[in-house]
């Protein structure tokens, strides 16, 4: 039965997906409900570009002399800005406005690279530790795993309960691993659970 129901499902899920790919092949958006063949928008695409280019070849052939092109910047007739005029005010406006933008990107992203170069220098310095201290703490690991090794499993677990997790976690995984389950066996379950977990 189960079988059944499971190959139905799979059957279900190819069938959907199958519509799917082709709808959104075929038309526009089927997600909204837009069935607008592929084809036309095309064409209506193109037919625009060339209307488009049409009426620019026009306008440039219309303007075969400067001072007709220096005219049309000037004000019209009828005293109105002429649009072409408006339109360069706008666009130079517009990238001065966008290279003051990007300055400012620029200058917030080497700040960015700035802090983050700090922070890193900040944190290693913070994770370090002299090389000193950590031979040191290696030593001192080693001789005391070879002390709890020697000792009976539930005294060493007793005392290895008293230490901080870090700790206890290096010492367990320092030992030979008999004598280690031993001892994690020993434990109080939920301080065993804690030592032996993901840091």
């Amino acid at each position: 039965m189960n079988g059944k129901v499971i190959i139905s499902f799979i059957l279900a899920f190819i069938v959907v997906t199958v519509v799917m790919i082709y709808g959104a092949t075929t038309y526009r958006n089927i997600f909204d409900f837009d069935f607008t063949p592929v084809s036309e928008i095309e064409a209506q695409k193109a037919k625009m570009a060339q209307n488009a280019d049409a009426k620019d070849k026009e306008k440039f052939n219309r303007r075969s002399d400067k001072k007709e092109v220096k005219k049309s910047y000037d004000f019209s007739d009828n005293g109105a800005y002429d649009t072409m005029t408006v339109s360069l005010k706008d666009s130079s406006s517009l990238i001065d406005s966008i290279n003051t933008l990007l300055a400012e990107i620029r200058r917030l992203q080497n700040e960015k690279e700035k802090l983050l170069e700090s922070q890193k220098k900040a944190d290693n310095q913070e994770n370090a530790t002299p090389p000193e201290e950590e031979q040191k703490y290696r030593e001192w690991i080693k001789n005391t795993v070879k002390l709890y090794e020697a000792m009976d499993t539930k005294k060493a677990a007793k005392i290895i309960q008293n230490y901080s997790d870090n700790i206890a976690r290096d010492i367990i995984f320092s030992m030979k691993k008999k004598k280690a389950a031993e001892i994690i066996a020993e434990l109080n379950p939920e301080i065993a659970n804690r030592i032996i977990s993901l840091q």
